[in-house]
């Protein structure tokens, strides 16, 4: 009997994204569609854990653009804060979504590698900041590895941000979203709150 194979909850999401946008274009080429997204869910994983790991608290969960497939021209996912990595200093890994911005400028936010079909994809990512008084200037990537639509946003006062993107996905590929602040800080916090993404074309 083969082992199981298992994956960290990002890890998992992100590969599940993978099998159903397989399954979607199986779906666009002959294939029955799908009306339940734990058909797919349990023949390709046997169970549901990367699904119900992703969940917010209005029960909409990272993979909820594969609800149905073929996937739906107003398909929409909800990106919770966990599914994303963060740097911790100038190490890739080990922050969380509240983030201190002493320090040079870096990369803050990063991922979360999941697959989005073809189409014309918006993400509206949403953040605090805290404790700031100072402008602060702030890079945007959402796309696919080097192949990005970037945005450059200065801030200049505390409170509730959302930043809306949009980049066309021509074939199957994983999307990421990265934030990055551009110079060095003294002071200063951003709370990181997570992200929508939907399909608009």
């Amino acid at each position: 009997m083969a082992a199981a194979i298992t994956f960290r909850p990002r890890e998992a999401v992100s590969k599940l994204s993978t099998w159903l946008a397989f399954a979607n274009y199986l779906t666009l080429h002959g294939a029955a569609p799908v009306d339940d997204l734990s058909t797919v869910v349990n023949a390709v994983m046997g169970a549901e854990p990367a699904v119900s790991h992703a969940k917010d608290d209005r029960g909409t969960h990272a993979l909820s653009h594969y609800g149905s497939l073929p996937v739906a021209a107003n398909a929409t996912a909800t990106w919770t804060p966990d599914i994303f990595s963060y740097t911790l200093g100038q190490e890739r890994e080990g922050g969380s979504p509240e983030i201190d911005l002493i320090g040079r400028g870096r990369i803050l936010v990063y991922g979360p590698d999941i697959t989005l079909t073809s189409g014309e994809w918006k993400i509206e990512a949403e953040f605090d900041f805290l404790v700031f008084d100072d402008v602060v200037d702030l890079r945007f990537d959402w796309g696919h590895a080097e192949d990005t639509t970037t945005g450059f946003y200065k801030i200049e006062k505390a409170g509730r941000y959302k930043i809306e993107m949009t980049r066309s996905w021509l074939t199957n590929q994983t999307a990421e979203l990265r934030l990055w602040v551009q110079h060095g800080m003294l002071h200063g916090q951003i709370h990181f709150l997570g992200a929508v993404v939907s399909r608009i074309a």
